[in-house]
């Protein structure tokens, strides 16, 4: 597991590499992300992020919800 330290000096690209997967394979919230750095802390960081999906358009909010696995594909039935 990566230190936050070193999570914070990545550059951009490795930065959105690192956590691009972290919201339902869309690493625009990662990249969206890294100018904010350095964080102080996990918590702020996943603070950071969610605000950064929460003020975005509603074609990228919708491209976020697109990218979310059918979790009804899951389901078995007996």
């Amino acid at each position: 597991m990566i230190k936050l330290t070193e999570l914070n000096g990545l550059d951009n690209e490795e930065f959105t590499i690192m956590l691009g997967e972290i919201f339902e394979h869309s690493p625009w919230v990662a990249s969206k992300t890294a100018p904010y750095r350095p964080f102080p802390s996990v918590e702020a960081l996943h603070q950071t992020m969610t605000e950064i999906v929460s003020n975005t358009t509603e074609e990228e909010k919708l491209e976020l919800i697109r990218a979310h696995p059918n979790l009804g594909d899951r389901i078995e039935m007996s």
